[in-house]
C-alpha cells in the first residue's frame, strides 16, 4: 500500500483527473494492483474524495454504505477494494490529530481499588 496523502500533497496536480491520477500512481507505485487503483480513480471520477476533503476524511457507517451503493451502481467492484478505496482516500484528507492510533483510544490503566460508597455489612 501507499501513502495517498503524500501523493495527493506533493503532486496536487494528480487530482485533476481520473486519468492523470491513475498514471500518476502506475509510474510511482507500479507494483500497485491495476483493479486497485482504478476503485481508487473512479473514487476520484464520481467525486467521492471530493466529498471526503469537503468532510475533513470524517466517514460513518452511512456515508460509506452511500459511497459503495454509489460506486457500485456503474461498475461492479469487490467490496473489500471499494472499503480499502474509500478509508484511503478518507486517511489522506484527515488532519494529524485526527489520527489517532487504536492505544490512544484506550481508557488509561490505574492502580486503584474500586470501593463501594455504602458498606452493606449487618
Amino acid at each position: 500500500m501507499f501513502d495517498l496523502k503524500d501523493l495527493i500533497t506533493k503532486y496536487p496536480e494528480c487530482m485533476d483527473n481520473r486519468t492523470k491520477f491513475c498514471s500518476y500512481i502506475y509510474d510511482l507505485y507500479p507494483e500497485t494492483s491495476k483493479a486497485f487503483v482504478g476503485v481508487l480513480g473512479d473514487i476520484l471520477d464520481c467525486g467521492i474524495a471530493k466529498e471526503l476533503k469537503d468532510a475533513g476524511g470524517k466517514l460513518d457507517p452511512l456515508t460509506m454504505a452511500s459511497y459503495q451503493a454509489r460506486l457500485n451502481a456503474t461498475k461492479v467492484y469487490s467490496t473489500k477494494a471499494v472499503i480499502e478505496g474509500i478509508k484511503l482516500w478518507a486517511q489522506a484528507f484527515r488532519e494529524e490529530s485526527e489520527v489517532q492510533t487504536s492505544d490512544d483510544n484506550k481508557a488509561p490503566k490505574t492502580n486503584s481499588k474500586h470501593v463501594h460508597k455504602y458498606r452493606t455489612e449487618c
